[in-house]
């Protein structure tokens, strides 16, 4: 009787607790963070046709430079070292082809540039004229000559030529000798465009004025040298149209010679010469202000033009470009640099790569 007694009275304590109103505040359930979207990088794929080596970049983005070769080493400089116009560079580099390795080297010895003159004589670079235009709060042209010699890595300054400062004009080595010619005056006036033409020579360190080149005053062309002659085409006039016609210049004569014109309109490119032909890499096209992503080779003997490959590029998004450099050694070509867009919106490049032109 006593054990019931003591059962019921626990179950009366129990119902007494459950009758008991809860007045504690609940734990609230946490709210789960949420996961975050991804933002989908864009693929990059490089561009890198039959014929071409990707190789290490340049130091940084540059376009409007200036590159030369002597033996198995480039050496390369100046130009834009940001997008578009901004900041022009006075640096130099060594590129050396068995190591595959830039070297910073000693810096052109005076006013930073783009769009300067480059020879290559003698195991000697010479350098100079170009502008600092920056679209803002400069604009020179300069009229001077530099010497660099890659067996010291010193700069020696040389003759000045005698005529007006010259941006964006056409250069190439004939022989032992340099020559120059067209170009723009004031980097901002279209209307500046020149047609004269001159000749250094590093033995006497003179410049010679020579014949005016016989076509539309211009700037912006292309340029090479094959065998003992000279050939310069295209480029803009003084209404920045694209031009297509293109001439051979002899120095044993001094006279200037029309052939074939280049099968497009084209402006901003870069030539050289290889194998006995010429080639014109890149730049901005007539028609609707498009890069250029072609190589296009001049046949001297058989007086006509074909394209011979695409260019590399590292990123097949930007086909083409404008102001690239272009430099051989005997066996090579090598092209890079440059930028893409046009005169509104530049994006400068720092790709390299070897090129064995066909």
């Amino acid at each position: 009787m006593k054990k019931l007694i003591i059962a019921a009275s626990a179950v009366i304590s129990m119902l007494a607790a459950c009758s008991k109103t809860d007045t504690s505040t609940p734990t609230p359930t946490p709210t789960p963070t949420p996961t975050p979207t991804p933002i989908p990088v864009p693929t990059v794929t490089a561009f890198v046709p039959d014929g071409w080596k990707a190789l290490d970049s340049f130091s940084e983005t540059r376009f409007c430079a200036v590159a030369e070769t002597v033996g198995e080493k480039i050496y390369a400089g100046l130009g834009y070292n940001s997008n578009g116009f901004s900041a022009v560079t006075n640096d130099w580099y060594e590129y050396d082809i068995a190591t595959s390795k830039w070297t910073k080297k000693q810096s052109f010895p005076t006013d930073a540039r783009a769009n300067a003159i480059s020879f290559s004589i003698n195991g000697k670079i010479y350098v100079g004229l170009g502008t600092n235009y920056n679209r803002a709060d400069k604009e020179q042209t300069y009229r001077d000559l530099f010497e660099y010699d890659p067996a010291t890595d010193k700069w020696t300054a040389k003759a000045d030529i005698p005529t007006a400062g010259r941006d964006q004009p056409v250069f190439f080595t004939i022989a032992n000798k340099g020559y120059m010619g067209t170009g723009n005056t004031s980097p901002s006036s279209a209307t500046s465009v020149k047609s004269d033409f001159w000749e250094y020579d590093p033995a006497t360190n003179k410049w010679s004025a020579k014949a005016d080149f016989p076509s539309t005053p211009r700037c912006r062309a292309f340029g090479f040298a094959i065998g003992n002659k000279g050939y310069l085409g295209g480029g803009e006039d003084a209404n920045v149209n694209k031009l297509s016609d293109f001439y051979e210049y002899d120095p044993a004569t001094d006279k200037w010679n029309q052939k074939s014109p280049i099968s497009v309109a084209v402006s901003r490119s870069r030539g050289f010469a290889f194998n006995g032909a010429g080639y014109v890499a890149g730049g901005l096209l007539g028609t609707g202000n498009t890069n250029s992503n072609i190589v296009y080779k001049f046949n001297p003997t058989a007086n006509e033009w074909t394209k011979t490959s695409e260019m590399a590029t590292y990123d097949d998004s930007f086909k083409g470009r404008i102001y690239p450099v272009a430099t051989v050694t005997k066996t090579k070509a090598y092209i890079g640099l440059g930028a893409y867009g046009n005169s509104d919106l530049i994006k400068n490049q720092k790709d390299f790569y070897e090129y064995l032109p066909k």
